[in-house]
């Protein structure tokens, strides 16, 4: 919603966004904004509908999702359409169809992937390819994603675009950011539990440093969010069994969010695999917390150039205790790189990523019309 605020006032746009309507049950506010037209009329992801058939109700949610956008673009005559999440269950076949109406699709790529594969890997592979070639231009948030996407699915390199994230929270001022000092230290692990963000390495490693005495026995850890149950059930276990792990499973509020944030010292990412970037990174640069994060994916990449925590191999667990370790005993060179990682969220800011979408969207629609035309933002 930022970015498309940001947007409306960046230029003379006739704006439409598209969105889904609710979010784990819960209407979604607001209905309507003077700046633009607001659509709330998506479904949610399939995932919080929790269905007993997870692959026929994400099957079902894709289809519902690709009728509503397809009736929207038959009544819009829009000249220029975002869509901001590739489905690959229906887009390969949607994009053409769409470009029939709408000469110029752009389509943001969050995950190069999907987190849980649907297709076998070949079949997937041809899919998402037809997808992502069929439209006019792609947007990712890392050069990493870009390479992925000329490597395995043949996308010519000048059809992508690297726009990073915007980062919507705000900056925590330096004064406001928790230090460490000779008491307990907190590390978090936020965001939906999936299979592929390595929790059962995380919750091991949490277990030999229960084990241990000294420094370790003042470091906590904290779980928060929802996803796949049979995570979820293996993180309720761990913490009845450890004494120095935290499980809040469920849905997290905005403000039960900032205030894990408010509590911890470091963010937790050790990702086994990854063709995606990071929310949870980008929330953590805006509230100055440093990060430990898996070498996978642009992940790994971004918190090396950013020099904004510890990066260590993906699925080894020593490695894991060792680096959570180090930060725990390393209060300086924490708060550096939490600094580091703010200088960043300082500059990533919506009305940036409006600016550079707004470049994109100039250049794929001249000479064809002139800058006061009709566009489509889908969040």
């Amino acid at each position: 919603m930022a970015l498309a605020e940001e947007l409306a006032r960046h230029a003379n746009l006739d704006l439409t966004v598209q969105s889904i309507s609710e979010r784990f049950g819960q209407p979604l506010t607001p209905r309507s904004h003077p700046d633009f037209t607001l659509v709330r009329d998506l479904p949610p992801p399939a995932t919080e509908r929790r269905g007993s058939n997870t692959v026929a109700l994400r099957g079902w949610t894709a289809a519902e999702r690709s009728i509503r956008r397809g009736r929207l673009v038959r009544r819009g005559h829009f000249d220029l359409l975002h869509l901001h999440t590739y489905n690959p269950i229906t887009d390969w076949a949607a994009i053409p169809l769409l470009r029939r109406r709408t000469p110029i699709v752009v389509q943001s790529v969050h995950n190069v992937r999907p987190h849980d594969s649907v297709f076998p890997y070949r079949l997937e592979t041809q899919l998402l390819g037809h997808g992502y070639r069929a439209s006019s231009a792609l947007v990712v948030a890392h050069d990493h994603l870009k390479r992925q996407l000329v490597e395995e699915f043949n996308v010519e390199p000048n059809r992508v675009a690297t726009i990073p994230f915007p980062i919507t929270l705000p900056v925590r001022p330096p004064g406001q950011a928790r230090r460490t000092t000779r008491g307990r230290v907190t590390f978090l692990f936020f965001g939906t539990l999936r299979s592929n963000k390595g929790l059962p390495v995380l919750i091991e490693a949490i277990r030999d440093l229960d084990r241990q005495s000294g420094h370790a026995s003042r470091i906590d850890f904290v779980v928060a969010g929802r996803g796949d149950p049979d995570l979820e059930l293996a993180v309720r276990a761990a913490a009845d069994e450890l004494g120095n792990l935290t499980a809040e499973i469920g849905y997290v509020t905005n403000q039960r969010r900032q205030e894990l944030y408010d509590q911890a010292h470091c963010v937790l990412l050790p990702y086994t695999s990854i063709s995606a970037q990071s929310g949870v990174l980008y929330d953590a640069y805006s509230q100055r917390l440093p990060v430990i994060a898996s070498k996978v994916g642009p992940i790994g990449e971004t918190v090396r150039e950013h020099r904004s925590g510890w990066v260590v191999k993906p699925n080894d667990r020593r490695a894991l205790v060792d680096a959570i370790l180090i930060a725990s005993r390393s209060p300086l060179e924490m708060s550096d790189a939490a600094d580091r990682g703010a200088a960043v969220a300082e500059h990533r800011t919506p009305r940036r990523t409006a600016e550079m979408l707004f470049d994109l969207y100039h250049r794929l629609l001249n000479p064809r019309v002139r800058c006061n035309h009709r566009s489509d933002l889908r969040q």
